[in-house]
């Protein structure tokens, strides 16, 4: 039995407690060194993550010894972008950039009418900002990040005719651990040229040594919500369209300085599959 004995979200002294058989994980931190919300957060989707993989190993096994589980292959295109909002409540100018999408999912049925989902998927994701501002620099700007993500979709089939209707919604959870940028014509920070292409990285301080010409976005770990809807026909040959919502904050802080700028991807993808 796992059990979360107490979880504060304030700035006094907050503390986690969580027992597991014998193992016993306890955090506790002063106000002078003090977890963040998001790290908070970021511990317990890893926690519970890694429950819920232990479970779909076991349903994967019952049902795999009843021969209820069958093998998807998917390959399409992305579309990306970001959600991006200023802290004075304006929001920035983005739009889509396609990218490969791949992935592999066994599909779990455990009824008839549920089945569980979870997949191993390949995303070249990004966005586009034409005049950069507080999410590039220069014009056009270009961000092409690939990530490795897994989403666990608990998934309802309804028979349409000759082939089924499913539609699937979990969790998700996705690592990079870099990306490039690039923006149509020499770009500028304050009167110096840094050219027209190089690296995104990933760190909290946007100020903390970071070479010239590099863009920094705050967390290389994305999680967030899962949405997929397909169409199963002649028991084989899927079409699906998956939507992505991260609620991870990637936009960094600068030193001391923390601003309430938000910026969380935002995807879609058209794929078509074939079922073993």
């Amino acid at each position: 039995m796992y059990k979360v004995n107490v979880l504060i979200l304030t700035f006094s002294c907050p503390s986690l407690s969580i027992t597991s058989g014998e193992k016993y994980l306890n955090l506790s931190v002063a106000n002078t060194n003090m977890l963040s919300l998001f790290e908070y957060n970021q511990l317990i989707m890893r926690f519970l993550f890694k429950k819920t993989i232990l479970f779909v190993v076991l349903l994967f096994v019952m049902s795999a010894a009843r021969g209820q589980v069958r093998l998807d292959f998917r390959a399409g295109v992305n579309y990306s972008t970001v959600t991006a909002k200023l802290e004075e409540g304006g929001k920035a100018s983005t739009s889509y950039v396609p990218g490969i999408y791949l992935g592999l999912s066994p599909h779990i049925q455990f009824s008839d009418r549920f089945a569980l989902q979870p997949a191993v998927i390949f995303a070249q994701r990004g966005y586009k900002s034409k005049d950069g501002g507080m999410v590039g620099w220069g014009k056009d700007f270009r961000a092409h990040i690939s990530y490795w993500e897994f989403p666990i979709d608990l998934v309802y089939t309804h028979r349409i005719r000759n082939g089924d209707l499913m539609l699937g919604l979990g969790p998700f959870i996705g690592f990079t651990s870099k990306g490039k940028w690039r923006t149509s014509e020499e770009a500028l920070i304050g009167d110096i040229a840094i050219g027209d292409e190089g690296d995104i990285i990933f760190q909290e301080d946007a100020s903390d040594n970071v070479p010239m010409g590099t863009y920094v976005l705050r967390k290389s770990l994305d999680y967030g919500a899962h949405l997929r809807a397909s169409y199963l026909f002649k028991s084989r040959y899927i079409v699906g369209l998956d939507f992505q919502q991260g609620f991870v904050n990637l936009a960094p802080k600068w030193g001391d300085h923390v601003t309430g700028n938000t910026t969380r991807n935002h995807s879609m993808a058209l794929s078509i599959g074939y079922r073993l």
